[in-house]
């Protein structure tokens, strides 16, 4: 007969083992990963430490693209997502967030929402969706107050002494909440602390760096170009191209400071190299990483604070951002 202890030690450690073998057939060894388009060089860098985590964890990322097409990208999501199996999205339509959750929801598993923000009540509300991203508007208050200590350290910046703030804006695509956010955030905090500025070029570039150098050079090319005190750019692709036109026409000593968002990798060497003056990074590494802890089964509040690098408290996380420049 069993000692009343050994029988007790036993049933403890066939409990652990059950447990444990539950735990390990709730990891999931595929996740379907929805982006938006391939163009993005930012989410490419969330995209790339996504799927690098992913595979240190043997787990297979499928990937589909919607090419920015928002109903190629839900026709996508409702034919080949699978029940239980974990999906990642980052939504060309932010307001379809709803129907996703639905679908999500009649396949019984998790559907975490990256970059693009939907309504924080539509993620809360539900119990089995989740955001990670950064929020638009701050990041525009971040650069308007990255561009204001600048303006505080030159005072020299009114290069045509007419006691304004000239600038060249390079906005994303038109409508495009992130753009609108950015754009309106940036010029209302330099309008609140008492800058006056006047945009003499409004672009919309598209966040392509292909785009915003061509519109600048026509720009150094024309007869009637006028003095730029200052570039800010919605993201660092568009802020580069505008660099790259300046320095390929020559004009090296006259090019602005020039302020991005993103700190893509390109824009941190011009930084290094003085040609760009500062950016606002959103930190793709805590972004991708996070998603797929969440994606992995990882509920707790605290680790993923941890993973993340600001508090988690709801299904909506805020990475937070910071501010690059050189000094």
């Amino acid at each position: 007969m069993l000692h009343p202890n050994l029988k007790l030690m036993l049933f403890s450690a066939s409990l652990l083992l059950s447990s444990s073998s539950t735990l390990a057939e709730n990891f999931p060894d595929k996740i379907q990963y929805f982006i938006r388009t391939t163009g993005d060089t930012f989410m490419s860098y969330v995209q790339h430490a996504f799927v690098k985590k992913a595979q240190t964890l043997d787990i297979t990322v499928d990937t589909y693209d919607a090419a920015d097409d928002a109903e190629e990208q839900f026709e996508q999501f409702s034919e080949d997502s699978r029940s239980s199996i974990p999906v990642v999205i980052d939504l060309v339509n932010p307001s379809a967030c709803p129907k996703y959750i639905r679908h999500a929801e009649e396949l019984k598993t998790t559907v975490i929402f990256i970059n693009r923000a939907p309504e924080a009540e539509q993620i809360l509300k539900a119990r089995n969706a989740w955001y990670v991203g950064s929020i638009s508007e701050e990041s525009g208050i971040f650069q308007a107050q990255m561009i204001i200590n600048y303006l505080k350290q030159n005072p020299g910046y009114d290069l045509n002494g007419n006691q304004t703030l000239d600038i060249m804006l390079l906005r994303g695509p038109e409508g495009h909440q992130d753009a609108v956010n950015r754009s309106s955030k940036v010029l209302e905090a330099l309008n609140q602390a008492g800058i006056k500025y006047k945009l003499i070029y409004d672009l919309t570039c598209n966040w392509s760096f292909e785009i915003a150098f061509a519109e600048t050079t026509k720009i150094l090319r024309s007869k009637n170009e006028q003095k730029i005190d200052m570039v800010i750019s919605n993201n660092d692709d568009m802020a580069l191209g505008v660099i790259n036109a300046f320095l390929e026409n020559n004009r090296n000593a006259k090019l602005p400071p020039v302020f991005g968002v993103d700190a893509i990798p390109d824009a941190l060497d011009a930084i290094a190299d003085g040609t760009m003056t500062g950016t606002i990074k959103q930190d793709p590494q805590k972004m991708g990483e996070t998603a797929l802890a969440i994606a992995n089964g990882e509920m707790n509040y605290q680790k993923l604070s941890e993973i993340a690098g600001t508090k988690v408290d709801s299904h909506f996380i805020r990475i937070p951002y910071q501010t690059i420049t050189k000094e």
